[in-house]
């Protein structure tokens, strides 16, 4: 019986989803205001990090904001001065990631230097594309069954 279910349990770890990647920061992003890690948050049109606690809890115990990944992977090719993101000199040279409620985020190196990237979010109307609106005009007719 012991071995049966040893490995009916291994069965099932191998059918979850390994990571693809995507999540590069993981370990390194920690929020300003309550100290806890950054986590992965993947939608269907963006992939952003947030701070665990203001996920988990709500913006009543932390006030942070959520970074797209695209915006810290734009900073990191710049700090490093390459043409893509490498997640091995991404390593070997930055140790923590610190974002701050100012829209603000600090690269703090292995030398023990730092650098401080701004960002802006965009705004939410902007990041609608034609289908996305069409979906929902449908969504709203549909809801109110064609009606006013």
């Amino acid at each position: 019986m012991f071995y049966e279910a040893q490995k009916l349990r291994k069965s099932k770890t191998e059918n979850h989803k390994k990571s693809n990647g995507d999540n590069d920061f993981k370990g390194y992003m920690k929020c300003a205001i309550c100290g806890k890690a950054y986590t992965y948050k993947k939608t269907p049109y963006n992939v952003y990090w947030m701070c665990s606690t203001a996920r988990t809890k709500g913006k009543k115990y932390c006030k942070s904001k959520q970074v797209l990944d695209s915006n810290v992977k734009e900073e990191v090719v710049s700090i490093l001065n390459t043409n893509s993101f490498n997640k091995n000199e991404f390593i070997k040279k930055i140790k923590t990631i610190v974002v701050h409620k100012s829209n603000k985020l600090v690269f703090e190196l292995i030398d023990g230097t730092s650098k401080k990237y701004l960002w802006e979010h965009d705004s939410r109307a902007n990041s609608w594309t034609e289908e996305m609106k069409e979906k929902a005009r449908i969504k709203a007719l549909d809801r109110n069954k064609g009606g006013i």
